[in-house]
């Protein structure tokens, strides 16, 4: 189906508007600002509870999501990528309420945890 001259596919809701996405893509930004200035114990508290929800769904000890700090930045990205495949829909979910409940819901999961993990706390 082409579209009327003039006229965009946002417009007709078969695509995401350009501001929306810069929208999204700024509040994602803010967020990991945010989290990246949480407040330590706080910060400890979630990512304690992230990695414990998360990595026994990929069958790993949660102390080993700490290693991926000495990697570098591509097998970082490759690490978290492995473990979030191998993690079940219904702890996605509720790991990512988590965090929306704590006001970090534009974050995605594995940016989140890419996020703590990085942090000296």
């Amino acid at each position: 189906a082409q579209q009327a001259k003039g006229t965009h596919a946002y417009e007709n809701n078969t695509q995401t508007s350009p501001r929306s996405m810069a929208s999204s893509h700024f509040d994602r930004l803010l967020d990991v600002i945010a989290l990246m200035k949480f407040e330590n114990t706080q910060a400890v508290s979630l990512r304690t509870a992230l990695r414990n929800m998360v990595a026994p769904q990929g069958g790993m000890n949660p102390n080993l999501l700490l290693a991926p700090n000495e990697l570098g930045a591509a097998e970082q990205e490759f690490f978290y990528t492995t473990l979030m495949d191998d993690i079940d829909d219904g702890i996605r979910m509720e790991a990512n309420s988590m965090l929306s409940a704590k006001g970090f819901g534009s974050i995605d999961l594995k940016d989140a945890l890419m996020v703590l993990n990085r942090r000296r706390i």
